[in-house]
């Protein structure tokens, strides 16, 4: 899941085409052919359907940061978008991710962590949240 994180990163910091088909041509030579097909789906914008809604996301960034929920609501506000919003206020509390740490392949966690949220109640799924945020470091 790292190298895939390290691709969206490469794909997100560059303009140039040479330099995004460069790291896409270096991800998929080494990739397991299911964390390729994941890897084309999130890319391409066929990503798995919602999963949580935004209210527990929301909900679950204000206790994991601890910041006071005006102030999510002003970044978010001013970021735009939520997910972006969570992945800011997430790194400014834990810092960016450990590279040592051991994450599971990308189609691993999609097909088994990441598409059993719907079948968790609520507090399920925002301690599942809280969990993953807090192993993020």
């Amino acid at each position: 899941m790292k190298v895939f994180a390290a691709l969206y990163q490469a794909l997100d910091a560059s303009n140039a085409t040479s330099d995004k088909v460069a790291a896409l041509a270096a991800y998929f030579a080494d990739a397991a052919p299911s964390d390729a097909a994941w890897a084309i789906a999130m890319l391409s914008g066929r990503r798995p359907k919602r999963l949580i809604r935004a209210g527990e996301l929301h909900a679950a960034i204000v206790e994991f940061t601890g910041l006071p929920d005006w102030l999510i609501e002003q970044s978010y506000a001013h970021v735009g978008d939520l997910a972006e919003t969570i992945a800011l206020l997430g790194e400014t509390i834990t810092g960016p991710p450990s590279s040592t740490d051991e994450l599971p392949s990308l189609a691993h966690f999609v097909d088994n962590e990441l598409r059993a949220l719907p079948r968790l109640d609520e507090a399920e799924r925002r301690e599942q949240l809280l969990t993953w945020w807090r192993n993020s470091d």
